[in-house]
């Protein structure tokens, strides 16, 4: 057995006494709401109060009509490319942050079109006390920086006062 699956098989087992307080939280629910709000329309932009890029930064705020749900996408701008992350949410507890990444052919100022040359999305469930990080087997420790990667982004929307008010109770 490789790294790989013994170490997929260890966070199966150590997360099964959690997993019956999420039945209610299934990647596969998560996956399809991501798809779901990232397709509704804007409600809310925001300024991004701790910008990574002087191409600049927004928050994005979305709802799905006459539901609940709500996503929120903070998207930064580079002049070789750009990074997004979006979160939506079941309740607080149960939600999926989706990454991507676009790489430019060449930067933004050499043309007038930007021709997207690589394009990298990651999605990351978390359902109560579990997290399904994706694995990247290409990279070396990629499951362990998938891991670390899961809670950072985490930490980018729950630890950021300009959101407070649009996070679920």
């Amino acid at each position: 057995m490789d790294r790989s699956a013994a170490l997929l098989v260890l966070c199966a087992l150590v997360t099964l006494p959690f997993q019956a307080r999420s039945s209610e939280c299934s990647p596969g629910a998560l996956h399809q709401l991501l798809d779901k709000t990232l397709r509704t329309p804007i409600v809310k932009e925001i300024a991004v109060s701790d910008r990574e890029s002087t191409e600049g930064s927004a928050w994005q705020i979305r709802s799905i009509k006459k539901t609940a749900h709500v996503s929120i996408s903070r998207i930064d701008f580079g002049e070789g490319g750009q990074q997004q992350s979006t979160i939506v949410f079941l309740d607080r507890r149960n939600f999926a942050i989706r990454t991507t990444t676009l790489t430019y052919r060449e930067p933004i100022y050499a043309s007038k079109v930007s021709v997207v040359e690589r394009r990298v999305v990651r999605d990351y469930y978390y359902c109560g006390e579990i997290t399904y990080p994706p694995i990247n087997n290409a990279e070396p420790n990629g499951a362990t920086n998938s891991t670390q990667e899961s809670v950072t982004l985490r930490k980018r929307f729950f630890e950021t006062s300009e959101l407070a008010k649009y996070l679920p109770k």
